[in-house]
């Protein structure tokens, strides 16, 4: 082999290594960001779930006040007869 040649492997090795490194980067940053949405989205999802619960029971809430309300209603009615 002659210098040429080894200097020419030795360029060819660093030029795939400048390559291959940010490509190797790269890979992991997108691994990480897969990561942090797929734990956004289970965020997410419980958080919605939590507040849909919270709508319904405040809708149960509701409608008791409101038959509640009409039960207060009509004793007012009969007391006000009386």
């Amino acid at each position: 082999m002659t210098d040429g040649m080894i200097v020419a492997g030795i360029g060819l090795i660093g030029g795939l290594i400048a390559i291959i490194t940010p490509i190797i980067k790269l890979n992991s940053n997108i691994t990480k960001l897969t990561t942090i949405v797929e734990k956004l989205e289970e965020l997410v999802k419980d958080k919605t779930d939590e507040l849909a619960n919270r709508i319904t029971e405040h809708g149960k809430e509701i409608d008791d006040l409101r038959v509640n309300q009409t039960d207060h209603e009509a004793r007012i009615k009969q007391l006000e007869k009386s």
